[in-house]
């Protein structure tokens, strides 16, 4: 969203309300892909504008138009269970807040910093490895991306 472009509140919001609530359900539940486009139209639930909706409508004509997508959950060895997250630090240019996005479909890297993560790194319960900047996957989940990252990123996390 455009920051510092001021617009009028839409004069009943509730409309945008329910779609983005919908487009939550989707992101959490079997499209990720379009996690970092509904996490961009929350701050705005209380006052949305005609432009909020219009962006709420675009991600809808995107799963629209992608309807043939969506994680493919199936049977495997619980023991190959891996996840990935990414975050931004203050990447939100109106209020400077991070952004954080993870998924459990395949793999990423762990911020090494939180005591819990080092416990189990010891016990030999997880295990972290390097993964270089153009193939973070989890990007998908907090950054706007090109078309070609973008479905590199969405065919990774399984969204087939």
């Amino acid at each position: 969203m455009p920051a510092g472009v001021e617009q009028p509140a839409l004069p009943d919001g509730s409309d945008y309300r329910a779609l983005v609530g919908e487009l939550m359900f989707l992101a959490t539940s079997t499209r990720p892909d379009i996690a970092q486009a509904v996490n961009a139209l929350t701050p705005y639930m209380a006052a949305p504008t005609k432009a909020h909706m219009s962006y709420a409508l675009g991600v809808l004509r995107y799963v629209a138009g992608t309807r043939d997508k969506g994680l493919q959950f199936g049977g495997g060895d619980a023991a190959n269970f891996v996840g990935y997250s990414d975050s931004d630090w203050a990447g939100d240019p109106s209020t400077r807040r991070s952004t954080t996005g993870i998924t459990s479909v395949r793999s990423k890297h762990i911020d090494v910093h939180h005591h819990l993560v080092r416990e189990r790194v010891a016990r030999g319960e997880l295990k972290l490895e390097y993964c270089a900047t153009q193939h973070i996957v989890a990007d998908v989940l907090t950054k706007a991306l090109g078309e070609a990252k973008f479905r590199a990123c969405r065919n990774a996390m399984g969204v087939t």
